[in-house]
């Protein structure tokens, strides 16, 4: 397939990962979007106000806003991503790192090979990652530590921690409803 366009079939596939690559540093900004930013958000600079944007990508480091998040995938390879507000979106993904919401979550899940993080509700399908504190859960939680104080759900882990419940603390598997 890479012949044609390249004249060899090993040098296409390096080329095409090289034009990925400069084209995402083509993207960087030296500066923040402003307040109420729509469009793709790249390079994951923080937004100094609500971000409206079909996915906010923080290559490395960090993909953050300092209020609320409306749109779809909020995504990290290595670092965190930061919502100083709600999260209304679909969904939190970090490689490795966290993910951490200031007010409430709504959307599918937190994905981190790390620590999810919703200090306030989380209304979604789950949170997977090592640890995983929420103050309400309204889903599925998976992880090795998870933490709650009000359980409207299911909670799989080796620690499980809910503090308003008659079982504070509850090994493999803790259900409130």
């Amino acid at each position: 397939m890479f012949r044609n366009i390249t004249g060899s079939p090993r040098r296409g596939p390096r080329l095409l990962t090289l034009a990925c690559i400069l084209l995402s540093l083509a993207c960087i900004r030296t500066s923040s979007y402003a307040d109420g930013y729509t469009g793709p958000a790249l390079a994951g600079w923080y937004d100094e106000g609500t971000c409206y944007a079909p996915i906010h990508i923080g290559l490395i480091f960090y993909a953050g806003t300092a209020e609320d998040f409306v749109g779809g995938f909020q995504t990290v390879v290595a670092g965190a991503n930061s919502v100083g507000g709600d999260f209304k979106g679909v969904c939190q993904l970090t490689a490795a790192g966290g993910n951490h919401v200031s007010g409430d979550f709504y959307g599918l899940g937190q994905v981190a090979l790390g620590a999810n993080i919703v200090d306030g509700r989380f209304t979604g399908a789950f949170q997977f990652g090592i640890v995983n504190i929420a103050d309400e859960v309204r889903g599925l939680q998976i992880g090795i530590v998870n933490k709650a104080t009000i359980l409207r759900g299911v909670q799989l882990g080796i620690v499980n921690l809910v503090s308003d419940n008659a079982l504070p603390f509850c090994p493999v598997l803790n259900v409130g409803w």
